[in-house]
């Protein structure tokens, strides 16, 4: 929080502008990096039984969904010629 604030500061003090932004159902954008398998879904049987869904995308509600989200975006800003900082990553 204190290097958002110190963000903010440096930005007024200089009369910049900041922008903001969302990604709609970023989490539904991830490509998932493990297979992950899902029994019967309600409205949604399988046609056999023993059978299961392979998603190949991240959904709401699985554990790794947010961090496959954060991996995929922090790839495409490097991708883009932007550069993490080493003391706060984050940022």
């Amino acid at each position: 929080m204190a290097t958002f604030r110190l963000f903010v500061a440096i930005s007024k003090q200089l009369e910049l502008t900041i922008y903001q932004g969302d990604v709609n159902t970023a989490y539904l954008n991830a490509l998932l990096g493990i297979k992950q398998y899902l029994e019967d879904l309600d409205g949604y049987p399988c046609d056999e039984d023993g059978m299961v869904y392979m998603i190949d995308k991240a959904l709401y509600g699985l554990k790794q969904s947010g961090r496959e989200w954060n991996t995929e975006v922090n790839a495409w800003f490097l991708r883009y010629g932007f550069k993490q900082c080493s003391t706060e990553p984050c940022l």
